[in-house]
């Protein structure tokens, strides 16, 4: 009798065992861990993000063709004679168009009205078939004439000749000089303001200038330090 008995509970234990369900199965209470993803921070809205603009700060149009008229008919007729010429010694046509675009490319600012902007972050002009825009931070000095004002690199330095110039025409009565001088005084110099050292020649620029500074900064750190 206790045999049979215990082969009962056996068969029920084995059964019970066999009837379980595994523990992913039963419910949450034996589910996996959720991993929770977190998520990117959102910037804050509050704060309005300030985008690099280039707003206009000043901008006018001259046009120089019109204000030396002897010289402007010696151009026109020096461009047309040329193209009759070129067309002459080679008649294609296609060279013949390349070459007055390249004609027109050099001779447009003084061909056709210029369109000058002074921006936050740019200046320059836009014409038809050129146009010459620097970053403010490509010039550094400008000088004044009676006709315009000249923005130029530092001329002490090869990157400086390098770079070239950019003039400004005022209008023909000068009647924008002031307001074209008050937005170029807030981003460049003057011509007169030099660094430390030109005026007796010690600050140079170019590759020999740099050597020299290179050999001399070698010798001091040779000489032997002061007892």
């Amino acid at each position: 009798m206790g045999s049979s008995m215990t082969d009962s509970s056996d068969n029920e234990g084995r059964g019970g065992r066999k009837g379980r369900r595994p523990a992913y199965l039963r419910g949450r209470s034996g589910a996996l861990p959720r991993t929770e993803v977190q998520k990117p921070e959102e910037p804050d809205k509050d704060e309005p993000k300030q985008p690099e603009t280039d707003d206009v700060i000043y901008s006018w149009q001259v046009w120089l063709f019109r204000r030396r008229p002897l010289v402007s008919v010696l151009v026109v007729v020096t461009v047309l004679g040329s193209l009759l010429l070129a067309y002459w010694a080679v008649p294609q046509p296609m060279f013949i168009a390349v070459l007055a675009l390249v004609m027109l490319n050099r001779l447009g600012p003084y061909l056709f009205p210029l369109k000058y902007r002074l921006n936050e972050r740019t200046v320059g002009f836009t014409t038809f078939f050129a146009k010459d825009i620097r970053n403010w931070s490509d010039l550094d000095r400008y000088g004044e004439f009676p006709d315009g004002v000249l923005l130029s690199r530092d001329p002490a330095s090869v990157r400086g000749r390098l770079k070239g110039t950019l003039f400004l025409y005022y209008y023909e009565d000068g009647s924008n000089k002031d307001e074209i001088l008050r937005v170029i005084r807030d981003k460049v110099v003057p011509l007169e303001a030099r660094p430390k050292g030109d005026d007796d020649g010690t600050y140079k620029g170019g590759f020999k200038s740099a050597l020299r500074r290179v050999r001399g900064a070698r010798r001091s750190s040779k000489q032997p330090p002061d007892a």
